[in-house]
């Protein structure tokens, strides 16, 4: 408890706390005890030793005197320190929760469901062609372990491709129990959960053994000595793969389907997985299917997503006139600048739109379709078509939407009048101001070298490393004239 603020705080928030123990919360998490203290110790900033002798004696003078009036049959009753911390055995579904729920880093189901949350509905029979596809029915027919790379330029389908093939093999899982086994992992680069080889393998082994039960005695046999450190650290690399490998080997087991989404996207440990993947050099090259099949629609479209997103810009300014441009310029710079996506009403502050139109959902909705189709709005919300997008306006071409730059976009958009809402805290040099009224004085030691404000909640960061979270009753403070 560092401070005095932290604790009327916290105390305030549980409904009015008398006293926080320390020393023995491990202890009363595990142990079912009454805990007697005397207080001397305020805060860690208002400790005081000298009165501690003279609180431990009332303390033990209480616990003496407490037990005296204990029976002594009830006491013999009482369960062992060494029988209550250690509790009793661990039932072995127990132990497999537990060995799954380290294993855990993402569940690639979850994962999936979320991409198809947003993206648009995957169309009917635009992915039936690679079903067909001679060397993808080689692939899918051969009893022999076979690779089979699917390759495509960014934002041509490749995460769709995947979804439609994951739909297909789960089909045929339900209808013939036994006849395989499907395991899957979707890498982001923006995520540090998915962006690495560590994270694929983990995801793969966790989404078999969650499925296949009788799997998890060869996770077990390896965890049940490393614990949670089997899948992490530098060693987590040569652990699972040789966990996936007996997995693998499992007679129990039809055939097994594991299918990676975005290696490319895969930032750390990708060569020792390529490795894993394909060991021996000398082997034939995979399988490799074009995930574009040409069509006499798109023979008029530039090669490549720079020169496609370049003529898209290009029918933007020709077909607009210069007002429309410029707020298609704005609203793409602060989509691009944004880290999360950006609600309607909320771009009407960010983009710098003209405030009437903050409960004009239409007319907002037919600004974003002017920006032609780098965007697109779901349940209110806008979202790049597809991380290229977002990369063609940070680092491509596009960039040329940010005149000024994007520190200066930065900084223009935090200055903008209002562009934080009613009752937003935020510091300014010692105080803590909301609505541009200073509402508290930060003592010097309580300077921040920066912040954060989440709600009514407000972290302050100092040069020493040290956090202090701050709260305050927001309805208490006048709304902005």
């Amino acid at each position: 408890m560092k401070d005095g603020t932290t604790r009327d705080t916290l105390s305030s928030e549980l409904g009015g706390v008398l006293c926080f123990e320390m020393e023995a919360a491990g202890l009363m998490n595990n142990f079912p005890c009454l805990v007697i203290r005397g207080i001397c110790d305020y805060a860690d900033s208002h400790k005081n030793k000298k009165w501690q002798p003279h609180a431990a004696a009332t303390a033990a003078a209480c616990a003496k005197e407490l037990l005296s009036v204990i029976p002594s049959a009830e006491v013999a009753k009482t369960r062992s320190i060494g029988a209550g911390v250690n509790g009793p055995p661990v039932s072995e579904e127990a132990k497999d929760i537990q060995c799954l729920r380290d294993l855990r880093l993402t569940d690639p189901r979850d994962d999936k469901k979320r991409i198809e949350a947003s993206k648009d509905a995957l169309l009917e029979d635009s992915c039936a062609w690679i079903l067909q596809d001679p060397d993808f029915l080689r692939w899918g027919s051969s009893n022999d372990p076979q690779l089979l790379w699917i390759k495509g330029d960014p934002g041509k389908g490749r995460t769709m491709m995947m979804i439609a093939l994951i739909d297909e093999f789960s089909r045929e899982q339900k209808a013939r129990p036994g006849s395989c086994v499907l395991s899957y992992f979707f890498c982001q680069s923006t995520d540090t959960k998915l962006n690495n080889a560590i994270s694929i393998l983990r995801g793969l082994v966790y989404l078999l053994a969650i499925q296949q039960k009788a799997l998890l005695r060869h996770l077990r046999e390896r965890y049940d000595t490393a614990g949670s450190q089997l899948s992490e650290g530098p060693s987590a690399f040569y652990a699972l793969p040789a966990i996936l490998l007996d997995t693998l080997n499992a007679s129990s087991l039809g055939k097994v389907f594991l299918m990676v989404d975005a290696l490319d996207e895969c930032d750390s440990g990708l060569p020792q997985l390529l490795d894993l993947i394909a060991p021996n050099s000398s082997e034939p090259p995979p399988k490799e299917v074009s995930l574009w099949e040409t069509k006499s629609a798109l023979e008029g479209l530039p090669p490549g997503l720079e020169p496609l997103y370049n003529q898209m810009m290009e029918q933007i300014r020709d077909g607009n006139d210069a007002d429309d441009v410029e707020i298609c310029e704005q609203i793409l710079s602060s989509v691009t600048l944004a880290y999360r996506p950006i609600h309607l009403k909320e771009l009407v502050v960010i983009a710098g739109l003209p405030e009437e139109l903050s409960d004009d959902l239409q007319s907002l909705n037919e600004l974003v379709e002017l920006c032609g189709s780098f965007l697109t709005v779901r349940e209110e919300t806008v979202y790049f078509v597809h991380q290229s997008a977002r990369d063609y306006f940070s680092i491509g071409n596009g960039s040329k939407v940010f005149p000024l730059g994007q520190t200066e976009t930065h900084l223009e958009i935090a200055s903008r009048p209002h562009v934080n809402p009613p009752r937003c805290l935020y510091v300014e040099g010692r105080w803590v101001a909301c609505n541009n009224e200073n509402i508290l004085l930060l003592p010097p030691d309580y300077l921040a070298s920066c912040y954060a404000v989440h709600g009514n909640i407000l972290p302050l960061g100092h040069p020493s490393g040290r956090v202090t979270f701050l709260t305050f009753d927001l309805d208490s403070i006048p709304l902005s004239k």
